[in-house]
Parts: structure tokens; sequence; C-alpha cells
């Protein structure tokens, strides 16, 4: 089968085209554009797999080619240490060398799910994305009181009816204009995070799997609809331990030599995924009279420690949103 490697960016794309001996095909730089790519990849006759790593524009690739390759496989970079680590790479040798690892078949493929779930995943990264920008907005105003000696601990100076008393707080007019700017960008992020909440609300509205999360101790809306687009589909992990490898929360363990190194959490792992079972966690255990309540105490009873305790309890409940999911069952409460 005949193996396209891309090297796309924001303007111009490489290609490599090898055939069945690793002889090349085709190779030359173009325009980015969805014509031209399927274009490109259109002009190879017969079957044929499409390779390019992972990037900004790695999803908007995946969306234009779908259909015109029996193949596409996106790459994940932080494998590709051949083209990663060489200092003379080039856009011509990125892409010959993808066509190569895939023709070897040594590309490890970072998933892309079809249109729709795409779609649902970046409205879900966007409200992520804008809870950060709103934390980073509010850590800086905390920053400019304190930065002037002013005391500036919990919430009530992110409260609007407090502004003035706040502002009078400050002797320079300065800190005061800046601190005001400040307050009016922490409610420009809350109120787009509201507004990405009411949208993702609205899509989560006949959805019958995310309505079942919900129901899982310590999952609400957010956290059942994250699951849900970011994930897309359960039956892309084999076993939980792949599972909680992607979500941040599985061990790693490097061996060589026919000797082991110490285990460890896992450093890679989706890091919204991550936080979704760690807060996950710490909520259930904070309720009452829930499975993972007493799974802890247990835990904790027989000496574990309250990490690992929690990091035990963030397992479960995702290993419990994924079974409930896969076999379409409801949350049915464990001792």
């Amino acid at each position: 089968m005949v193996c396209i490697g891309l090297d796309v960016h924001a303007q111009n794309f490489t290609a490599c085209v090898l055939d069945g001996h690793g002889e090349v095909l085709l190779e030359g730089s173009f325009a980015v554009s969805a014509q031209k790519l399927r274009s490109v990849v259109g002009a190879i006759a017969g079957p044929k797999q499409v390779v390019f790593e992972e990037t900004t524009v790695a999803a908007w690739v995946y969306r234009v080619l779908e259909g015109h390759a029996d193949r596409i496989v996106v790459a994940d970079p932080r494998q590709n240490a051949w083209i990663s680590k060489d200092e003379k790479m080039d856009d011509d040798r990125a892409a010959h060398r993808l066509a190569q690892l895939l023709q070897n078949k040594l590309v490890t493929s970072v998933y892309h799910p079809d249109p729709a779930g795409q779609s649902l995943r970046e409205l879900v990264h966007g409200y992520h994305d804008m809870g950060r920008e709103s934390t980073r907005a509010k850590n800086k105003l905390k920053h400019k009181f304190r930065q002037h000696g002013i005391p500036c601990t919990g919430a009530t100076v992110f409260n609007p009816d407090k502004r003035d008393e706040w502002l009078d707080k400050f002797d320079d007019d300065n800190a005061r204009f800046l601190a005001q700017q400040l307050m009016t960008s922490v409610d420009y992020f809350d109120s787009q995070r509201q507004a990405l909440r009411q949208r993702i609300a609205r899509c989560a509205r006949d959805n019958e799997t995310v309505s079942r999360l919900m129901r899982v101790p310590g999952i609400g809306l957010i956290r059942a609809m994250t699951f849900y687009a970011i994930i897309d589909t359960p039956h892309r992990f084999a076993d939980n331990r792949k599972l909680w490898s992607y979500c941040g929360i599985g061990l790693a363990q490097r061996t060589s030599d026919k000797g082991r190194g110490p285990v460890h959490l896992t450093r890679y792992g989706n890091r919204v995924l991550k936080n979704l079972a760690n807060g996950a966690a710490i909520s259930a255990i904070q309720a009452k009279n829930n499975q993972f309540v007493r799974q802890h105490e247990r835990l904790i009873a027989k000496g574990a420690s309250k990490s690992k305790a929690r990091l035990t309890v963030a397992r479960a409940i995702i290993s419990t949103m994924w079974a409930m999911w896969r076999k379409g069952e409801p949350y049915i409460p464990r001792d």
C-alpha cells in the first residue's frame, strides 16, 4: 500500500509519497487548503494511507481527508524521536520520515473522533480553557492588591457588590485603575464560561449516557460531558489500565537489561481528564454515604496514605463510568 507522509503547517504543507518498496513517487510543497490537500492525496491511485503529526491543524486535516484515503493516521510527535531530535530536520525530511515510519508500522497514533465528536470535544475544551483564563485573571487581581501591601484572601474581592470597597484600599490611582481593569477581565471570563456551560447543558439535554454518568458520586454536568466528549467511545480501551494511563492516573515503569526501574505515576495522559478524575475523587470523598467514601475509609484504615487512597478512588470512579458507558447500564451503588 502506498504511504503518504504530510508535514502540515498553517500556510504550507509538504508531501512525500512512497510506494510499497519504499521508493519515492512524489515529493513537493504546496499552499495549505482543503482543495489542495485532497488534490494531492487523490492524485495517488490505488490503496493508500496518510500520516501526519498531531498539531494545531491536525483535527482539521483529518476532517478534510476523511474518505479520501483508505487509512488516516495522526502520529504522536512524542514518540517520533527520529524526527523531533534531528538537528537538521526540515519539512521535506519530516514528511519522508513520517511515510517511512508508517510503512514500517512504527507510528504511535493519536485518536481522533468523527466531526460531530470533534465539535463537542472543542466545546468542552473551550469551557476548560476559559476556566483557566478566569483563574489566571483572579490570581493577577489578588497579586495586584498584595503588591501594594493590601491583604487579599478569600473570594470577596471578586464580588461585584464589594468592588468599590476593595478599590478604595489603594492609595495609588494607577494601581486602582489596573485593579479595576483586572476586575473587568474576571467578569468577562466568568460570563464567557457561563455561556459555554449553558451550551454544554443544551448538548447534554437528550444524551442518555451523560445523564447516567451524572448519577455517579462526584460527577456533575461538566465532568460527565468532559468524560463523554474526550473519550468519545468506550471501546477505544482494552482494559482499565490503558484508560487510567490515558487519564493520567495510571502507573509507568521502565525496564532495561532485565532490570526494572521504580514504579511511578505516568507523566503523560490527558490533563483535563486527570483533573476530572482527581476532582471527582475529592468531591465523592467529601460527600456523605456513597461507595467511594466507604472505599476511602477502608483504605485509610488499612494504612494507605491520603494521596494513595484518593488516587485509588479516582481510578474506581473512572472505571465505574467506563463500565456504565460500555455496557449501557445505569449507576448501581456497590460497597
